[in-house]
């Protein structure tokens, strides 16, 4: 994202410092310290432009990209960003993307060329950029919101009987 003029934001738990000294840090990557759901939202709503999901090409991952779904999707869609996926075909991540058109950018190679196209789509394109955030905004009320998750908690409920 570098010769894109971006910049990367990453939220993590650890210490910044000791990321930084691993050499997890740049001119354009600023590490940020992890922060309630809340504050979170606020922050990105504030300051970020638009929302990275990477998952996992290695081999060895592959059981938890397959079945494991990110919860952080979650967070994501409330912040009402565009979102870009990047991760193999078979990734939970990309099934999502892949299942509701329109609500990611999404790049289901580990090849540079075709992220860089996708994050270029992002920045570059305003009306691209609106139309992605607008969808994932939508797709997180109808997926994520407190109201769906209990519709759908109840309707397990009653299939039981």
């Amino acid at each position: 994202i570098a010769p894109l003029g971006a910049r990367l934001r990453i939220y993590q738990g650890m210490e910044l410092d000791l990321l930084r000294r691993e050499g997890l840090g740049s001119d354009n990557v600023e590490l940020a310290a992890f922060r309630p759901a809340h504050a979170l939202h606020q922050d990105l709503m504030a300051s970020v432009d638009a929302m990275y999901l990477p998952m996992s090409f290695a081999p060895e991952d592959r059981d938890n990209v397959e079945l494991c779904f990110p919860s952080k999707l979650a967070d994501y869609t409330v912040a009402g960003l565009p979102i870009l996926v990047r991760g193999p075909a078979y990734s939970t991540a990309a099934h999502w993307a892949g299942a509701y058109p329109g609500v990611a950018e999404l790049v289901t190679t580990a090849e540079a060329a075709p992220l860089t196209a996708a994050a270029r789509r992002i920045i570059t394109h305003k009306a691209h950029r609106h139309a992605l955030a607008k969808a994932a905004l939508a797709n997180g009320r109808e997926l994520f919101s407190q109201r769906a998750v209990f519709q759908t908690f109840a309707n397990a409920l009653r299939s039981v009987r």
